[in-house]
Formats: C-alpha cells, structure tokens, sequence
C-alpha cells in the first residue's frame, strides 16, 4: 500500500473544520516518520540546513507543543514489508541511483539530484546513520523537563535520550513489540 502524496491536501480542502493551524491539545508523544523526512532535500542543498529542517525543526514543534517524548522512526530495512519493497522497485525503475558503497563516507555537500541520492540503500543508510548521530545533542531537551526523544531505527533496541544535568543522556532501550507491555527503564 502507498499513501497517495496529496491526502492532506486533499483532506483540508473536503473538511477544512477538521484542521486548525495550532495543536488544539497537549500531546503526550508525538510521531515523526523520519523516513518521508529524509526523501526532500531543501533548496539550500546543504547537510546542516537538512538536518535542521527535515529533523530538528519538527522535534521542536512537538516538544513547543507539549510532547513529553518525540518519536523518530526510521524503517528498519530487515523488517520493511514485501510489499513496501514493490513500491520501491516501480520507484526505481524511473530512476538511476548514484554510485555509493557502504564503505563510504557522506560527501561535503549532498549529492544532486537527491531522489537518485536517495535511489541508493546504502547511501540512504549512511545518511539516517548520520542523522541518528548528529540530531540528538542539537535537541534542547533540558528546555522541557521530563521530556524525551527515542531515535529507532534498526536492531532490537532503540535510542532513548534525556536531559540531565551534564547534558543530553543516551540510554539503549528493548524496543516493545506492538501489543506487549514495554519493560521499565533500568535504573542508572
């Protein structure tokens, strides 16, 4: 299944009551599909502005928002659905991805054009690997006590990162299965 790019769009126009420019409550999560952040590439093309439009900036709003915990979720390609990877392929196929190996490093400046970027899996990766490093000590979480942000991604735990007195803290955590009870946090 895709999501049909102009649902929202398509949804404010049908019922525009339904949406309001503010969030009408104090959310205690929040959400954030990391994976449709990393597919644009803003204008300026640069790694710095990316991170901090496509990342940063949404953390922030849910946590402005009243968001105790943010989550960032990336797909997880060993778990990505069969039928996911159809979509990719018709994707593809219109498509000529970049040269990148795994071994590689991410170039000074993003490569251009970002979809044929993007085209590439090890590239892709090597890109959330860099987002999952470089966007957690940016998050001011000690500007929202008690708050927290959780970067999962791939592997059988994710990232759960807090504030603390010296700093923003990383702590591993068992990811939960759907419908099981997620264990404690372990006592530091």
């Amino acid at each position: 299944m895709t999501i049909e790019r102009q649902w929202l769009e398509v949804m404010k126009s049908e019922v525009p009551e339904a949406f309001t420019s503010e969030i009408p409550l104090a959310p205690r999560a929040g959400f954030i599909d990391a994976q449709i952040k990393l597919m644009a590439m803003p204008h300026e093309c640069m790694w710095d502005v990316y991170l901090r439009k496509q990342f940063l900036s949404p953390v922030l709003q849910l946590l402005g928002a009243g968001a105790l915990t943010v989550v960032l979720a990336f797909d997880d390609y060993a778990n990505v659905p069969r039928a996911k990877a159809i979509t990719q392929a018709k994707r593809r196929a219109r498509i000529v991805p970049i040269e990148f190996t795994g071994e590689q490093e991410l170039p000074e400046s993003p490569p251009m054009p970002w979809d044929a970027a993007m085209a590439n899996r090890e590239f892709k990766a090597r890109v959330v690997e860099w987002v999952t490093q470089e966007l957690p000590p940016l998050v001011p979480l000690h500007q929202w006590p008690g708050s927290a942000l959780v970067v999962d991604w791939r592997g059988e735990s994710v990232d759960y990162w807090t504030a603390e007195s010296d700093g923003v803290v990383k702590e591993e955590r068992p990811r939960c299965q759907v419908g099981s009870e997620c264990p404690p946090p372990q006592a530091s």
